[in-house]
């Protein structure tokens, strides 16, 4: 059996990280590794980087990128050893480890899933050069959310252990983080995705892998429909949060963004074409970059903030939408808006999401705008229209999203010959 321990000795700056290896019998083994560190971001007791968390994001990306270096160089040692025939260690071989550690075959060494989730990250993401940017920082969240799912066995793990089995168990975790059923799903096919790559490489990948299928929940998200967004509109309200988490309500109605686009918008967003005023803006999720009519209600609130939007009440978006949802909630109730919606509620003492039937206004959120802009003008306003605002690309997708079935496209059929 071996011991694995990182030290440093030098107080410059830079100080070379090196791995102290003990096999028992009094025989030690001291190499250096590439990784180096400043004197002050180290606790010498533990032999790892401190927890620190005031440093700028740069910084602590870089600190957490040496961890894990340092981690799968030791997960590697540990494999190497309990792989050598003899069990006998020296200098020699822990120096030839390390060589092979960062200059071996990457066949060999990207078997393991820690490696292989690593190389598709800082290595294959960067070289895919028209891969838009946004998907490329969705694949390094769910490389992220893998991670942690994993983060007991992840350095014993090979990418053959990834078995349909497993990414079941992975789509119930994104479930448990908050991720709706459809989001897990879409999270399995990214995996799915990067898993197709592996055979290239000569990695081995889980037979059973592709025959995992899950089919995405038609239950949409609930919309307001017009009648009751007029009803939030002449409530009599005195809380000023409320009459701005109104406000922002309508503006994300009526411009059919996420809210990690509309509560970005500001009046230097604005353009005037022929005399006509739309909101010109690039998408956060998709990069895509969409043109919104600026609808009388959106200038309504506009007039109440001297042409600028209502103000951000939280810190961050993240923050913003927590206040907004709260907000939301509490309009619909207000306005009676209980009609029952499939949904779901957070149990805190469960720590989980509650699938089930509720009330609207206890389910109600920010995800209601896009929804409720998509669904109160379908059948009104062409499809390929709606689209272009919302940023669906696939018409396909754009009716799931808002809850058309087959039946219902062969009912507007029946519709148009009533009227002909």
């Amino acid at each position: 059996m071996i011991t694995i321990k990182y030290i440093i000795q030098s107080k410059r700056k830079n100080a070379p990280i090196y791995v102290y290896l003990s096999s028992g019998r009094g025989r030690l083994f001291k190499r250096r590794t590439r990784e180096s560190i400043n004197p002050d971001y180290w606790n010498t007791k533990k032999g790892a980087i401190k927890n620190l968390t005031s440093l700028k994001e740069a910084d602590l990306n870089t600190l957490n990128e040496i961890t894990d270096k340092l981690n799968r160089l030791r997960a590697y040692l540990f494999r190497e050893f309990s792989n050598s025939p003899s069990g006998e260690i020296t200098g020699d071989w822990l120096t030839e480890r390390i060589e092979d550690f960062y200059n071996g075959k990457k066949s060999e060494r990207l078997d393991y899933l820690s490696e292989y989730l690593n190389y598709y990250e800082t290595e294959y993401l960067p070289s895919q050069k028209t891969m838009h940017k946004v998907r490329k920082q969705r694949f390094r969240n769910v490389i992220k959310r893998l991670k942690d799912f994993f983060s007991a066995d992840l350095y014993k793990l090979r990418v053959r252990d990834l078995t349909a089995l497993k990414l079941g168990q992975f789509s119930g975790y994104l479930e448990t983080k908050g991720l709706s059923r459809n989001t897990a799903i879409d999270r399995i096919i990214l995996v799915k995705f990067m898993l197709k790559h592996a055979p290239k490489l000569n990695i081995e990948v889980s037979r059973d892998l592709y025959e995992y299928q899950e089919k995405f929940s038609k239950t949409p998200t609930p919309y307001l429909t017009t009648e009751e967004l007029e009803r939030i509109k002449k409530l009599d309200l005195q809380d000023e949060n409320l009459i701005i988490a109104r406000d922002w309500l309508f503006v994300g109605c009526y411009t059919g963004q996420r809210i990690s686009d509309f509560i970005r918008m500001s009046k230097e967003m604005i353009t005037t074409i022929k005399g006509r005023e739309y909101i010109v803006l690039t998408q956060e999720k998709t990069g895509a970059n969409v043109m919104i009519p600026l609808h009388k209600e959106v200038e309504e609130v506009l007039s109440r903030y001297d042409g600028n939007f209502p103000p951000r009440r939280g810190q961050s978006t993240n923050h913003d939408t927590t206040i907004l949802n709260d907000g939301i909630k509490e309009l619909c109730r207000l306005a009676a808006i209980n009609r029952l919606e499939r949904g779901r509620i957070y149990d805190k003492e469960q720590k989980r999401y509650i699938h089930g039937t509720y009330p609207l206004y206890q389910i109600a959120s920010s995800h209601i705008c896009r929804r409720s802009f998509a669904s109160n003008h379908y059948g009104k306003v062409p499809t390929p229209v709606i689209m272009s605002v919302t940023g669906h690309k696939q018409e396909k997708v754009f009716l799931n999203y808002i809850g058309v079935d087959d039946s219902t496209l062969s009912e507007q059929i029946f519709n148009y010959w009533d009227k002909i």
